[in-house]
This record gives C-alpha cells, sequence and structure tokens, in this order.
C-alpha cells in the first residue's frame, strides 16, 4: 500500500509541475476544468490505494445509458 500512495504522490507532483506555468496563465474556465479532472483523479486514486470496489466511471456511464441502448437494440433487432 505505501508503494502504492508514493506512486500517486509522484504522479502528482510531477503533473502539477509540469501544468503548473500552464495553470497561471490560463482561463477561469480552463481551471475549473482542470480542477474536475483533478478531482475524478483523486476518486480513482483514492479506489486504487485503498483497494475497494468503488463505481468506476464505465459503471455509472452503464447505468445511466443501459435501457435506452437496450431499447435500441431492441427495436433494431425486432422483425419487420
Amino acid at each position: 500500500m505505501h508503494e502504492k500512495i508514493i506512486l500517486l504522490i509522484i504522479i502528482s507532483i510531477l503533473t502539477l509541475f509540469y501544468d503548473g506555468s500552464k495553470l497561471k496563465m490560463a482561463k477561469r474556465r480552463e481551471i475549473l476544468t482542470y480542477g474536475i479532472a483533478l478531482l475524478f483523479f483523486l476518486y480513482l486514486a483514492l479506489d486504487y490505494v485503498i483497494g475497494k470496489d468503488w463505481p468506476k466511471p464505465n459503471d455509472i456511464i452503464e447505468f445511466l445509458f443501459e435501457p435506452i441502448a437496450k431499447h435500441i437494440v431492441e427495436f433494431l433487432t425486432t422483425p419487420s
């Protein structure tokens, strides 16, 4: 577990170091978008470190679009 935490800290520091100079000159919308992506990264990082079975992004997409997709497939596979 310590190896995972060290790896994530190194990746985070390198990413912030690389993006830091660009963020200083960025517009508010770009900073907001970067912050949302950073929150998404932190969620996945915690899931990776803790090892829990939290919902993944594809689980959320499947939950939202699976019923619609099933109706579309059913409509297209129904014999005419």
